[in-house]
């Protein structure tokens, strides 16, 4: 994701990172996100959740509550993660109207579809 993610703040758009992960020490990328962060720091807004501790922007795990807050209209969302993080993620886009061209996902296991919200 950090590819595309680098791709778009060179093309100048914005791009919110929001990262979800157990807790601190299962954070990944921190360093290659920061290093965005500080080459387009008005581009790029990097939003962490911690499923088991506090410390992030936010704990516990997505929501459509917590999507909505950080989707612009017209987003265009891609997301990564095993099948059933997938699939909540894709289901709760599907909830709030984000149509299934606007959703692009990569899984980390073996190709599988995801149900269509």
């Amino acid at each position: 994701m950090l590819p595309i993610a680098k791709q778009a703040l060179e093309q100048g758009r914005y791009v919110t990172y929001l990262h979800a992960a157990l807790d601190a020490e299962h954070h990944a990328f921190v360093d290659a996100v920061e290093e965005l962060r500080s080459a387009y720091p008005n581009l790029l807004e990097t939003v962490t959740l911690y499923e088991n501790e506090a410390g992030g922007d936010h704990q516990g795990r997505i929501n459509e509550s917590l999507l909505a807050s950080y989707l612009p209209p017209q987003a265009r969302c891609y997301f990564v993660g095993p099948h059933g993080f997938m699939a909540l993620v894709n289901q709760e886009l599907g909830r709030l109207g984000v149509p299934e061209s606007k959703r692009h996902y990569e899984h980390f296991g073996p190709a599988e579809a995801l149900s269509a919200a």
